[in-house]
C-alpha cells in the first residue's frame, strides 16, 4: 500500500505503466473538470477515472468494498472521509457484482494497516467528500485505499 499527500503522488511512478498514467492524470484540476459520476477513459477500459460526490454515512450504515479486476486511487478534492480497513477473512460477503467488479462485505472491527477491503463514505458529521477514483486492472495483491486523514491516498 502507498499512502501519500496528493502533491507527492508522482514520486511513485515506475511501479506499473498504468499506475504512471493514472498518477499523472488524476490531478485535482483534471478531476474538477469532470461532472459527478462522469467516467473518463485514460487508456480504454484498462485505465479510467470517475468523479464521485456523495454524502457520508454512519459506521453502522456502511460496508467494506473490494474490487478483483481493478485497483483504486482515491484523490480527495474537498470534504472529509474516514476509510476503515480489514482482512478479508474477517468479513462476510453479502453482495457480489462480478460484471461491475464490486464486492460488498460486512463484519469485523476496522484495522488500520494494509488490507484488500476498504469502507469509503464514512465521516463524523456527514460532511460530503468530492473525490475521483482512478482504476486499472489488478497485477498481484495490491490494494487501493484512502487513509482516514483525508489528506493522504493509498494504493
Amino acid at each position: 500500500m502507498i499512502c501519500a499527500e496528493n502533491r507527492d503522488a508522482l514520486q511513485y511512478r515506475g511501479i506499473h505503466p498504468n499506475l504512471d498514467l493514472a498518477l499523472e492524470r488524476l490531478t485535482p484540476g483534471f478531476l474538477s473538470s469532470l461532472g459527478d459520476r462522469e467516467r473518463r477513459e485514460l487508456r480504454g477500459d484498462a485505465v479510467y477515472c470517475t468523479r464521485f460526490t456523495y454524502e457520508t454515512v454512519a459506521p453502522e450504515e456502511s460496508f467494506f468494498e473490494a474490487h478483483r479486476r481493478y485497483l483504486d486511487i482515491h484523490v480527495m478534492l474537498a470534504g472529509e472521509e474516514r476509510v476503515d480497513l480489514n482482512h478479508p477473512e474477517e468479513l462476510e460477503l453479502f453482495r457480489a457484482e462480478e460484471d461491475g467488479d464490486f464486492y460488498a462485505y460486512r463484519g469485523g472491527p476496522p484495522l488500520y494497516h494494509p488490507a484488500p477491503r476498504d469502507v469509503p463514505g464514512r465521516v463524523p458529521g456527514g460532511r460530503a467528500p468530492d473525490q475521483g477514483a482512478g482504476e486499472w486492472p489488478r497485477d498481484g495483491e495490491q490494494s487501493g485505499i484512502q487513509d482516514p486523514s483525508g489528506r493522504m491516498n493509498c494504493l
